[in-house]
């Protein structure tokens, strides 16, 4: 059996983010209050000399800011986006024959895209497990990284870094490093 081949880690990714608030509810299911989480990161790497590159920026940005509008630019550093106008009641939107108005809106600086460096950090954190496409088809793991923001991981590399060292009270003991934007190793 061949060997896996070793994945060098990026120098840079590129992370951007979607606010995450759970709400708090009664017994009755009445909404009682929010509890805002940690910002939820899709990251990519960095290396815009790449060809596919733009296509993997443009997928971030629509995942990052899809319930405004497909269509982001930039603009002085900062990315915008556009959303269809609300009327004076802030309760509809602005419609002139029959299609919506669209204004140009700059994404709230919290959710700003990030280039961070990819270096060996202590003090990762394993926060919950979530499914998506149904109840078992893609497990998958939170992880809050030390920069204050959470990327998800496989199930698979969940288990490697489970069974390759501690982890005590949902913090991986040692510095870990992003191999790919999935995959978060032990150093």
């Amino acid at each position: 059996m061949a060997a896996k081949k070793e994945v060098k880690p990026p120098k840079q990714l590129r992370v951007t983010f979607k606010d995450q608030i759970e709400h708090e509810c009664d017994e009755n299911w009445n909404i009682i209050g929010e509890i805002v989480l940690p910002r939820l990161g899709f990251a990519q790497e960095y290396n815009p000399h790449v060809t596919t590159f733009a296509k993997r920026k443009q997928t971030q940005d629509e995942w990052a800011y899809a319930d405004w509008h497909e269509s982001c630019f930039e603009l002085d550093g900062k990315t915008w986006t556009k959303r269809p106008r609300r009327t004076e009641d802030g309760l509809t939107y602005m419609r002139v024959n029959g299609e919506f108005v669209y204004e140009d809106v700059i994404v709230p600086e919290h959710l700003q895209p990030i280039v961070i460096d990819n270096v060996p950090l202590e003090d990762f954190r394993i926060q919950k497990s979530i499914a998506r496409g149904g109840r078992y088809n893609n497990k998958l793991w939170r992880v809050l990284d030390p920069r204050g923001f959470e990327l998800e991981i496989s199930t698979e590399c969940f288990a490697e870094i489970v069974l390759s060292g501690v982890v005590d009270e949902g913090v991986i003991k040692g510095a870990c490093i992003w191999k790919t934007p999935k995959i978060l190793a032990r150093v």
